[in-house]
């Protein structure tokens, strides 16, 4: 059930969510807002513009986005998930199901974990935050204090801080070991946090009660740790940050309809920015660059941005129905970069009782392209392709071809001497993103097969992943198929022999280092059982073949380097877009 626009309101008014707040690498970042609707808007505030707009859960309120930009994680009030999204396509990812009522959400510094408050009072176990392991996509629960509703970690991953609305606490905990080492207590009603850059000051929103309790901002000296000092704000602050230089604390006052502008020199507030009539602020942010304050607008439904020394209202983005983005929701223009990745079947799948073949998936829209990497009648290593399977519904179906080409090796390509029949034909059926059947006819010769994706590598997802078919568009007729999991690539050639036979080499671990646009490896060929209705893996020959390095210029262009005891090929490649 979606909250109403009051009730969504009610529910920042005592609790909200907090996340790293470390400068980004471009000017123009992108915004992730989601609203009541259900949906989490894109929007690109270089252009002012709204570039996607996204399914996540039910009542998404908390959202974080990665340092490097490639995922954002969304918390969803009402169903107790995180909605998961790739932010490289703009593409949703399957949901990490936490405790009940998730707010507040942070993503660690390295991008290896994902803290998640529990908010609700039958979160289990009871007064506890989930953290999920992005690698295994594992959650561990941690026991914290009563009532969490916000999470952050300090910029070096070393501590995360969670703060505890019904017992008046913030929780510190040793994040490598997921072990709480210091319960702090502070002010009633402690609901958002932030930290500065260098991670000696944590601030902490509070917001009043009938109690008698005030709103109110507390400073917290990390070294001590202590509370240096309280002050009053106007009304109940729903969201905070901190400005890149630390000379500022915005705070986001839902029930002033102001964000309040904090000195951080003295602890004092300067002046409240009156954000509008009907306005209700539930987000706040600052642009790397410090220059500009993004203020997400419940009341007015829209993402403001505001000149940070002026104070003046630059634009105002619409941003879904009662916009809520509590957490760091910007991040890198970078994600642009990997527009042209493809789709979520797309990579390299195989029989695990069967190793010695694969066959690889490249997914765009409603079609497949499909390189089978086999052996002939005579057990040598054959490539078929199935460039047009067609998807519809949790199937796909084409037709298989084979193909003949000139001397690949020692002499000039020449696409004219291209040679395609048609072989046979392939259907495959998922049964979702990891685990399918592969059922083929070619030349009379027909079996199906279960097959899934092969793993491969576990690890942070990297900014770019280069998963895709790539080609040289000068010299069509071959190829690369490329299988990116965390900082392994499996890179699977398909090319002629010297008799214009197609053939096949494997680089099964090219290494990729730590600029994330370079990988080497040893590339391999093999030999194996005739092509039939079953497969011998005992009949598969593995021989060393050379060496390769693949270097990516971009995104979407790159470079193969292949070296063996007799020559050195140097081939240009990209993106094959279909």
């Amino acid at each position: 059930m979606t909250m109403t626009a009051l009730a969504r309101r009610s529910l920042i008014a005592v609790a909200a969510a907090a996340s790293l707040h470390a400068p980004l690498s471009q000017a123009a970042p992108f915004a992730y807002v989601p609203s009541a609707n259900n949906q989490l808007s894109v929007i690109d505030t270089a252009t002012n513009g709204l570039v996607a707009t996204l399914p996540t859960g039910a009542n998404p309120v908390g959202v974080a986005v990665s340092r490097p930009g490639n995922r954002v994680y969304v918390t969803n009030f009402d169903d107790g998930t995180v909605s998961v999204i790739d932010a490289l396509n703009n593409r949703v990812l399957p949901s990490v199901t936490v405790g009940a009522q998730p707010l507040g959400i942070a993503v660690s510094p390295d991008g290896h974990n994902v803290a998640v408050a529990n908010f609700g009072p039958n979160a289990s176990p009871l007064r506890s935050i989930s953290i999920i392991d992005v690698g295994s996509g594992n959650v561990t629960p941690l026991a914290v204090g009563g009532g969490p509703t916000a999470v952050v970690y300090n910029p070096s991953g070393s501590r995360l801080y969670v703060s505890n609305l019904v017992d008046r606490s913030v929780s510190i905990v040793d994040a490598p070991n997921s072990a709480v080492v210091a319960t702090l207590g502070v002010l009633p009603n402690p609901v958002g946090l932030a930290i500065n850059p260098s991670g000696s000051r944590l601030y902490v929103a509070h917001t009043a009660d009938s109690s008698g309790a005030r709103s109110a901002l507390s400073v917290i000296d990390t070294g001590a740790p202590s509370v240096v000092t309280t002050v009053l704000l106007s009304g109940d602050p729903t969201w905070l940050t901190v400005s890149p230089d630390a000379t500022r604390v915005y705070i986001a006052i839902g029930t002033s309809g102001t964000v309040a502008v904090l000195d951080t020199s003295n602890n004092t507030i300067l002046f409240e920015i009156l954000v509008g009539t009907k306005a209700f602020p539930t987000g706040v942010a600052v642009s790397p660059d410090g220059a500009t304050l993004y203020v997400v607008d419940s009341g007015r439904n829209e993402l403001g941005t505001y000149d940070t020394s002026s104070f003046q209202q630059l634009a105002g983005i619409a941003a879904g129905l009662n916009p809520i983005a509590l957490g760091n929701f910007l991040g890198p223009k970078v994600v642009t970069n990997g527009a042209e990745s493809p789709g979520p079947l797309s990579g390299i799948w195989f029989n695990p009782n069967e190793s010695g073949w694969g066959i690889n998936f490249t997914q765009r829209g409603n079609n497949i392209f499909a390189a089978w990497y086999t052996y002939d009648s005579a057990g040598n290593a054959k490539w078929y392709v199935g460039p047009n399977c067609a998807v519809s519904g949790n199937s796909c179906s084409g037709t298989l071809y084979q193909v003949t080409g000139p001397v690949f090796f020692g002499a000039d390509f020449d696409p004219s001497k291209r040679n395609v029949t048609a072989a046979g034909s392939l259907t495959v059926n998922f049964s979702g993103n990891d685990a399918a059947t592969f059922a083929y006819n070619v030349g009379g010769i027909a079996r199906t097969v279960a097959i899934q994706r092969e793993p491969l590598a576990t690890g942070p997802e990297p900014q770019i992943n280069y998963t895709d078919l790539w080609f040289n568009d000068s010299e069509p007729g071959w190829g690369m198929a490329i299988t990116q999991q965390a900082s392994v690539i499996f890179a699977a050639w398909y090319v002629y022999d010297a008799s214009g036979n197609p053939t096949w080499f494997v680089v099964p671990n090219c290494a990729v280092d730590s600029t994330g646009n370079r990988c080497s490896g040893d590339v391999f060929r093999t030999t194996g059982p005739p092509l039939g209705t079953t497969f011998d893996s005992r009949q598969v020959k593995v021989f060393p073949a050379g060496g390769m390095v693949l270097n990516f210029n971009d995104p979407n262009n790159g470079q193969i380097s292949y070296l063996n005891d007799s020559l050195f090929v140097t081939k240009r490649i990209k993106r094959e877009l279909f």
